[in-house]
C-alpha cells in the first residue's frame, strides 16, 4: 500500500473552500481516517494529485450541440471533478423535479440530508471507497416529485482531460413515491493521458410503485482506472433496472449493491468488451422483503490478454419470503491467452424462495464464421457482426441516440486484430 498524497489539514482546507456543511465535513474527516489507516494501492498514491493540486485545473468547458438537448430533460456535463454545464427542461422546473450538481443539493437540498453514503455498508470500511468520501467532488443530482414520470431521459457526461486526476463525483438519483426516471450516464474520453483514476459514486433511492432505469456506458481511449461505486434502495413495488456497457480502459472494478424490498424488481446488467485489460464484477442484489425479485447479467468478451472475474451474490434475508433470484453469467473468448473465472453466490435465510444461476464459456463457433463467410464476410467482419449481436441487449429500450452511440463505442473498441 502507498502513502497519502494528502493530509488531513489538506482535506479540511478544500471543504472550507467547497462551503460543505458541518456534516459532510465530519464525514471526509472520518474517511480520511480509515484511508490512512489502511492505506491505498500504490499506483493510485504515485499518480493522483492531492486536492490542493487540484484547483489549478482549468477546464476545457465541453458543451454539447443543441441537437443532443431536444430529447432530454435534462443534461450535465462533469469535467475532472467540476460541473461545467447544466440543463434542464423548463416544464420539469415548475413540476418540482430538480436536476442540478450534488455539491449545490448537499448545501441547499432537505431531501437529501442523511441519504448521502447510506447505500453502502463499505464507504467507512473499504479504503478506496473511503478515499471517494474524503474526496468527494462534483456529482449529479436528480429528485423527481411523487407521482410525476419525466418522459425524457436525464443525460449526465463525466470527462477526463487531464493527466493525473482523480474524478471523484458523487450522484445521487432521488424518486419518490409514483415517478419515473430514465438516467443515463456517458465516461468517456478520446484525450490520451499518463493514468487517471476514475471512482465515481451513483446512489439510487427508488420509492414506493417508482420506476427508475440507469444506463452507464464507459469508453475511455486513454489510461483511466475506473472503479465505480454503485449502490441503490428501492422500495416496496419499485423496480430499477441498472445497467452497465464498458467498451475501453486500462482497469475495470465494479460491483453495485441493489436492496430490493416487498414485492420489487430490480436487475443489474453488465455488457462489456475487455481488450487486454483486468476487470472485476462484483454485483450484489440483496432481497429483503417477501415477494421481491432480482436479476444479474454479465454478458463479456475477452481478446489479447484480458482477464476477468465474476464473484455475483444474491441473497435472500430472513422474512423475503416467495422472492426470487437469477444469475447468469456469459463470456465470449476470442483469443488463447485470455481468462474468464466466475463464482457465483446464492444465499438464503428463508426456505420459501427460489435462487438459480446459469453460465456459459466458449468461443465462437467455426459452422457460424464459415456460414457467415459464404455470405461474401471477411474473418474480421463475420467476428465483428457476432459480438454485436452478443452485445445487442445493452440498447434495448434506450433512446435512438444514445443505442447509436452505444453501438459506436462497440465499432470502436472492435477495431484491431483477433
Amino acid at each position: 500500500m502507498g502513502s497519502l498524497p494528502f493530509s488531513l489539514s489538506d482535506i479540511r482546507d478544500r471543504s472550507r473552500k467547497r462551503g460543505d456543511p458541518d456534516r459532510i465535513v465530519r464525514l471526509r474527516e472520518k474517511a480520511f481516517e480509515i484511508v490512512k489507516e489502511k492505506g491505498i494501492p500504490e499506483e493510485v498514491a504515485e499518480n493522483v494529485l492531492p486536492p490542493r493540486e487540484l484547483e489549478g485545473i482549468k477546464e476545457i468547458r465541453y458543451h454539447p450541440p443543441m441537437f443532443e438537448l431536444e430529447d432530454l430533460g435534462g443534461y450535465i456535463v462533469i469535467e475532472n471533478y467540476q460541473m461545467v454545464y447544466k440543463a434542464i427542461k423548463d416544464r420539469l422546473k415548475k413540476s418540482g423535479v430538480f436536476v442540478g450538481s450534488t455539491d449545490e443539493a448537499v448545501r441547499t437540498f432537505d431531501r437529501l440530508k442523511g441519504k448521502l453514503f447510506t447505500t453502502r455498508e463499505d464507504y467507512f470500511t473499504d479504503p478506496l471507497k473511503a478515499l471517494h468520501v474524503a474526496l468527494r467532488s462534483g456529482g449529479t443530482f436528480v429528485y423527481v416529485p411523487a407521482n410525476k414520470k419525466i418522459p425524457f431521459p436525464v443525460h449526465a457526461l463525466f470527462t477526463i482531460t487531464r493527466s493525473f486526476v482523480s474524478q471523484t463525483e458523487h450522484s445521487v438519483i432521488v424518486a419518490a413515491p409514483g415517478s419515473q426516471i430514465n438516467y443515463i450516464e456517458g465516461c468517456i474520453g478520446n484525450i490520451e493521458i499518463k493514468y487517471a483514476l476514475h471512482l465515481g459514486a451513483l446512489e439510487t433511492f427508488v420509492g414506493k410503485n417508482a420506476v427508475v432505469k440507469t444506463v452507464s456506458l464507459v469508453s475511455r481511449a486513454a489510461k483511466v482506472d475506473h472503479r465505480p461505486i454503485k449502490g441503490a434502495i428501492v422500495e416496496e413495488n419499485g423496480q430499477l433496472d441498472m445497467t452497465s456497457v464498458f467498451m475501453r480502459g486500462v482497469r475495470y472494478i465494479a460491483g453495485p449493491i441493489i436492496e430490493a424490498h416487498a414485492l420489487s424488481k430490480v436487475s443489474s446488467s453488465t455488457y462489456a468488451l475487455y481488450r487486454g485489460v483486468y476487470a472485476k464484477s462484483t454485483p450484489k442484489i440483496v432481497l429483503s422483503g417477501p415477494g421481491a425479485s432480482g436479476l444479474i447479467i454479465n454478458r463479456s468478451v475477452l481478446v489479447d490478454g484480458a482477464k476477468e472475474e465474476f464473484i455475483g451474490t444474491i441473497e435472500a434475508k430472513k422474512g423475503a419470503r416467495k422472492s426470487t433470484g437469477h444469475m447468469v453469467c456469459d463470456a465470449l473468448l476470442l483469443s488463447e491467452d485470455v481468462v474468464s473465472i466466475t463464482t457465483p453466490a446464492l444465499h438464503t435465510e428463508e426456505n420459501d424462495v427460489t435462487l438459480t444461476h446459469e453460465a456459459s464459456v466458449g468461443k465462437i463457433s467455426e459452422d457460424v464464421l464459415f456460414y457467415l463467410a459464404s455470405s461474401g464476410l471477411t474473418e474480421d467482419e463475420a467476428v465483428a457482426l457476432v459480438i454485436r449481436g452478443y452485445l445487442e441487449p445493452a440498447t434495448e429500450g434506450l433512446p435512438l441516440d444514445i443505442a447509436l452511440g452505444i453501438k459506436g463505442a462497440i465499432e470502436a473498441a472492435l477495431k484491431g486484430k483477433y
